[in-house]
């Protein structure tokens, strides 16, 4: 009877442990489901994707693969870049032609010279208030030299070549500049020649009217370049960015390359309204520039410097200048202005020397200004402007050093903003001298060192030579 009892009792308990075990799982349970509700009150049991009213996560942090995949595909993309600027792809569309505009441009934009992730665009002023980029030299080297110097060890940064001088240009700090200087001395060698980064600016006033009410190109060039003249006619510009895409540009024979590193940014409207002034035009407008069959080479060297703004480095200049040599252009048309370069001076000189006119835009900064560079070089033809009555543009500079004067008022010209606008400054006139100059080189009438284009001017202002006009203003062509 004990015994019977006790087998009992042992049943009880069993059978009030599994009713406990099971409460105690049915509320854990509850329990899970619940804080699973407070954690995330959108989720249900057959939830399978976002309900129509819950808003998509914006700033999710990706996990670390796809963090890993993220950094790279950037790396990825970076050393593709790096390549591409080394060695183009000949199917690369920065090395084939430009067909815009049904296959008739003939325009080429391509990349060149050094492109550097970690380059300083900080920017100070100089003595004479003349802006440079902080910080940089550029040293040049003869080609043996700088070999002779690899060969002992040392390592550069930033080198370019310079076909036309035979040298190399280096980039570097000041710091760098003296310790190569100091060593270069120590070994007996001469002295490298160094100077500041300098910056260079745009001559357009900066404004522009959209009523039109100006000088067409073609109306305002003295004389008429013709067809059979322009074909073979080479003409080299340094200035901004250019809008190859624009239908009054679309048609043209134009070789555009880009000095300018990648992840700057490039205007384009004073490149494209002087590249317009040039060789614009199309069969459905009246628009015409001077010279429309002419082949033109176009380098681009400025970029957007914050709270500073457009601007050109000497060294992106130099560059482009070496590239238009080689091109065997008949002239070279400068529409911006500086200071003193002796690299930029030496590149103009080796142009000079063969036969290359070059023309530069006087500067606009009023007639009280000092003079400005390349204008006032003794191998530039310093340009400086006129409106429609003769007379001299307000915000032109003035000086010994201005040669001639040209149409530069209210010129009708490609505007990136829309259409076309009528521009101002001695930028605008650069280009009709240069048409001329080129004109008579390309025709092998010699006008470097020589008074012969002094007879394609009638004389303004003063009898003779005047700081305001020069020698006149441009009043007829060498050929016609």
């Amino acid at each position: 009877m004990c015994g019977l009892q006790t087998f009992s009792y042992v049943i009880e308990r069993v059978r009030f442990m599994v009713v406990m075990r099971g409460f105690v799982i049915l509320l854990f349970c509850v329990l899970l489901v619940c804080s699973g509700s407070v954690a995330d009150p959108g989720n249900h049991a057959n939830k399978t994707g976002p309900s129509a009213n819950e808003a998509p996560q914006k700033n999710a942090k990706p996990n670390n693969s796809q963090k890993s995949d993220a950094q790279k595909h950037r790396v990825d993309s970076i050393n593709q870049r790096k390549r591409a600027k080394q060695k183009p792809d000949a199917n690369s569309a920065e090395s084939r032609p430009n067909e815009t505009g049904a296959g008739r441009n003939k325009a080429e934009k391509q990349k060149t010279g050094n492109q550097s992730a970690n380059r300083n665009y900080a920017v100070e002023s100089d003595s004479q208030g003349f802006l440079k980029l902080q910080d940089q030299q550029l040293v040049r080297l003869p080609i043996e030299q700088f070999e002779r110097l690899q060969a002992e060890g040392l390592q550069f940064h930033d080198v370019t070549v310079l076909t036309q001088l035979n040298v190399v240009l280096v980039e570097m700090s000041s710091a760098e500049a003296d310790q190569l200087n100091r060593y270069v001395e120590g070994q007996g060698q001469q002295l490298s020649q160094t100077e500041p980064n300098y910056l260079y600016q745009l001559q357009s006033d900066g404004s522009a009217s959209t009523e039109n009410k100006g000088w067409m190109p073609a109306e305002a060039l003295p004389g008429v370049i013709l067809p059979e003249q322009q074909k073979s006619l080479k003409i080299g510009m340094v200035d901004s960015d250019v809008a190859l895409d624009h239908p009054l540009l679309s048609y043209s024979k134009i070789e555009h390359r880009s000095f300018v590193e990648d992840d700057l940014f490039q205007p384009r409207r004073h490149g494209t309204a002087i590249a317009s002034i040039f060789v614009g035009h199309d069969n459905l407008s009246d628009f015409q520039g001077v010279v429309p069959q002419a082949q033109l080479f176009s380098a681009s060297v400025f970029y957007d410097i914050p709270e500073v703004g457009t601007n050109a480095s000497a060294k992106s200049i130099a560059v482009a200048l070496d590239w238009l040599i080689q091109q065997r252009v008949h002239v070279i048309n400068l529409s911006f202005a500086g200071p003193e370069s002796p690299i930029i001076e030496a590149l103009i000189q080796a142009a000079v020397s063969q036969g290359i006119p070059v023309l530069a835009a006087a500067g606009n900064g009023g007639p009280g200004a000092q003079p400005v560079y390349p204008a006032a070089y003794e191998d530039v033809v310093a340009v400086t402007a006129h409106n429609r009555s003769h007379q001299a543009y307000y915000l032109a500079n003035q000086g010994d050093y201005i040669d001639l004067a040209a149409p530069g008022v209210g010129i009708i010209a490609v505007d990136t903003f829309g259409g076309l606008s009528a521009f101002s400054g001695t930028s605008y006139a650069v280009p009709f001298a240069a048409a001329a100059f080129g004109l008579a080189h390309k025709e092998g009438l010699a006008v470097n060192g020589s008074q012969r284009w002094r007879h394609w001017l009638v004389d303004l202002g003063q009898n003779g030579f005047d700081r305001i006009f020069g020698y006149g203003r441009l009043a007829s062509l060498p050929v016609n």
